[in-house]
């Protein structure tokens, strides 16, 4: 955590740090970032879910 402090008083915490840290473990860092990581139109619901043991075992090593 970062923590600064203006000439005026205010202090400003950042987690930069921690979030670049947490990309790279998850190999994301090279994304682009977006408001929104899906498209509005999209939605989801259980039948999203893998269904077939094949399919389980795909999303396993996904660790998100």
């Amino acid at each position: 955590m970062r923590i600064e402090r203006s000439e005026c008083g205010d202090i400003t915490l950042s987690q930069r740090a921690y979030s670049e840290q947490l990309l790279r473990c998850f190999n994301m860092h090279l994304c682009s970032p977006l408001t929104t990581p899906l498209p509005y139109s999209i939605s989801l619901s259980v039948e999203d879910c893998p269904s077939t043991p094949t399919e389980v075992e795909e999303i396993k090593e996904i660790p998100y």
